[in-house]
């Protein structure tokens, strides 16, 4: 793994490198302590080949954002960028504005990381980082017309609401099951991605539910014979329990 993405990050000629490498549930690696020996050894490379580099160690055992799937996920982006009120706290916009600020201490554009946050900041909030990627999209030739409005990137498709079985607290999202889910469901069929396919998540782990309360939104287009079992499975992702679970930070550890 390390040497797969770091040799290219060599051969394109890079001076500084901020690496997210996930742990957790829905990442490749699971377990933390891997996580972090792949961390140093792909800092040790950058470092070696002459490439100020760092690494974010960030968890996935739930997903980052609340939405699974294609259009959901740039919907999600977007959101993020027009500096909605709805995502001020989100994990997205968090781990964003940490990676974003150790860019901008690597290249020494920022002197401090409370300058760099406040750079990043103030570019979202302006609606600078928005009007960039709008150029970057229209440079590339993409259509530009759902980055003005994106409501339009909602798959207008069947839906289907989970609700919680109980009244509790949501104790754990099984990251990993419900990203496969997603696939059954038609994200992804014959290697070909169908962007109107995915899952809107209502609550995060730790949060108060009750019996009947919407959870999650389901995106679906197609027919499949695997679909009932895939909403099944759906369900078995959200552990609701009388306990709430000890809260977890989004960032185990900063290498440099």
């Amino acid at each position: 793994i390390a040497c797969s993405i770091m040799s290219k990050k060599i051969a394109m000629g890079a001076k500084y490198v901020v690496l997210d490498i996930k742990c957790g549930e829905g990442a490749l690696l699971k377990d933390v302590l891997q996580a972090e020996k792949l961390a140093k050894l792909m800092v040790q490379i950058g470092k070696m080949a002459g490439i100020k580099t760092s690494a974010i160690m960030s968890s996935l055992d739930q997903p980052l954002g609340a939405n699974i799937g294609p259009s959901l996920e740039v919907y999600e982006a977007l959101k993020v960028l027009n500096n909605d009120p709805k995502f001020a706290k989100s994990d997205l916009l968090e781990l964003c504005r940490e990676m974003v600020a150790h860019v901008l201490l690597n290249c020494e554009i920022a002197k401090s990381r409370g300058m760099a946050y406040e750079m990043f900041d103030n570019v979202i909030k302006n609606g600078t980082a928005l009007m960039k990627f709008k150029q970057l999209v229209k440079a590339h030739g993409g259509n530009t017309k759902k980055i003005d409005n994106p409501e339009l990137l909602i798959p207008e498709t069947n839906t289907i609401l989970i609700k919680a079985e109980k009244n509790g607290y949501l104790y754990n999202i099984d990251t990993e099951i419900l990203y496969k889910a997603v696939n059954v469901i038609g994200a992804k069929t014959n290697n070909k991605i169908n962007p109107n396919v995915g899952i809107e998540i209502l609550v995060r782990e730790g949060q108060k539910v009750y019996v009947d309360q919407p959870i999650a939104k389901v995106y679906y287009e197609i027919s499949d014979p695997k679909f009932a079992s895939a909403v099944s499975t759906i369900r078995k992702c959200f552990e609701i329990s009388n306990v709430k679970p000890a809260s977890q930070n989004l960032i185990y550890k900063i290498l440099v």
